[in-house]
């Protein structure tokens, strides 16, 4: 039987053709003009009025639409493949530190940067735990030689509480000649140097610093000689040497004999800096010992008075200082300072 719109083999009896729709028993519908009824070329409805023609339904060839799927997937599979190779080429474009990040090797690079940087970052850590431990250690030494020495880190600058020189305290190094008195309620902090270093007195034995709020200080030292000239070509290059440190000092003793050399300073530092210094050293043939204090500069006649009776008393109380008196009381020192 053949279909008498599209003249194409259908089954027998049909009423509509499997091709394109058409009513088998009906004239063959003509294609109107390109531009009528809204300018399909393709008519599905009748011309508007034309309510005796059956509404005709236009059905696609099934071999057309199979082509037409094969299209459709061919051009999905076509953008599929053109995203793969974009992507792959711009990866390829990329800094070999980028474009690796897609490899294992790149992978294991950075969780090996990683473990870098964990270590970087637990290597500082460790570092702060030490420089934590180190000044906590430190605070524990310091604690314990303020404990060793009697002295309080609360204690201020004060001549008029140490004008008792029997509440002084006694230091012996077991070095030779070093053993001093010191006033304890007059500093809050000091240091002991053990270390073997090389100055123009010698190498250090033992080096005791101490240090008031304000600035004051007071130091204990015993060099072993390595000059090796005389007595008194020592005693004079030393004499030298503190005149350089502080230039505006004066001579109160200089003097030296077979056995030993002795030299007392005392003035202002320098003309830049107005604190005090009193310095006595003694030289003997195996060591140099010396006795630096250093104080503020008094305020008023009373402050002057009371500084002098603390020096005179550091003095008197060294057992290096060569001194036959013994310390006196305040008030007999007033009277011979009227």
């Amino acid at each position: 039987m053949i279909c008498p719109n599209c003249h194409r083999q259908i089954n027998e009896g049909a009423t509509f053709c499997r091709y394109c729709g058409a009513p088998v028993n009906a004239s063959p519908v003509p294609n109107p003009p390109y531009g009528q009824n809204g300018g399909s070329a393709y008519q599905q409805n009748p011309p508007y009025g034309n309510s005796s023609s059956v509404p005709q339904k236009q059905v696609l060839n099934p071999e057309v639409k199979m082509m037409l799927i094969g299209m459709v997937v061919m051009a999905v599979a076509l953008v599929v493949g053109i995203i793969f190779l974009v992507r792959a080429n711009y990866i390829k474009s990329l800094p070999s530190s980028y474009a690796g990040t897609v490899s294992s090797d790149t992978v294991n690079e950075s969780v090996s940067d990683d473990e870098e940087d964990y270590s970087a970052d637990s290597a500082i850590d460790e570092s702060e735990d030490q420089d934590y431990e180190t000044d906590e250690a430190n605070a524990d030494d310091n604690t314990a030689l303020l404990s060793e020495f009697g002295l309080s880190s609360d204690t201020v600058e004060d001549y008029s509480a140490n004008l008792d020189p029997s509440q002084y305290l006694y230091y012996n190094t077991g070095i030779g000649e070093m053993s001093f008195y010191y006033p304890n309620k007059f500093f809050n902090d000091v240091d002991v140097n053990e270390n073997e270093d090389v100055t123009e007195y010698g190498t250090n034995l033992k080096t005791i610093s101490f240090y008031g709020s304000k600035g004051s200080s007071l130091t204990f030292s015993v060099y072993q000689r390595t000059d090796g000239l005389s007595i008194a070509d020592e005693t004079s290059n030393i004499n030298q040497n503190e005149h350089l440190l502080y230039p505006n000092i004066t001579d109160i003793l200089v003097k030296s004999d077979s056995e030993k050399g002795r030299i007392v300073l005392v003035g202002q530092i320098s003309d830049s800096d107005s604190n005090l210094v009193y310095d006595l050293l003694k030289i003997d043939n195996d060591n140099v010992y010396r006795m630096t204090s250093t104080r503020l500069p008094y305020e008023s006649e009373e402050d002057r008075l009371e500084y002098a009776y603390v020096t005179e008393n550091e003095y008197r109380m060294c057992g290096f200082s060569g001194s036959s008196n013994s310390p006196r009381s305040y008030e007999e020192f007033l009277e011979s300072n009227p």
